[in-house]
């Protein structure tokens, strides 16, 4: 398993740490030993919680892409299609050129 990790130079050391948990950071006179440490405290919270992937739900009118297939497609371009002609001609009565 590949996991983000940030290592910056502090008071003449190096800070290893996981992104996402700021519980997980480790400190080295290098950064490889940084990350030593950072990997042997992994594996300790490994022992003692359960590190798994989730998905992450799409929100709003993102989570219907793609979702709306064959006829309903249509009828629903259709709809949008006729939404976007009533503007385009509210706008040319509104402004007319």
């Amino acid at each position: 398993m590949k996991l983000l990790v940030s290592i910056r130079p502090e008071n003449g050391h190096f800070i290893a740490s996981l992104l996402g948990d700021a519980r997980l950071r480790a400190a080295g006179g290098t950064r490889e030993n940084a990350i030593s440490s950072l990997l042997i405290l992994l594996d300790q919270t490994r022992t003692e919680e359960e590190l798994i992937e989730v998905e992450w739900p799409r929100r709003g009118l993102l989570s219907l892409a793609g979702s709306v297939k064959g006829e309903a497609a249509e009828a629903l371009r259709e709809i949008v299609d006729d939404a976007y002609r009533l503007r385009d001609e509210q706008k040319a009565a509104e402004f007319p050129q």
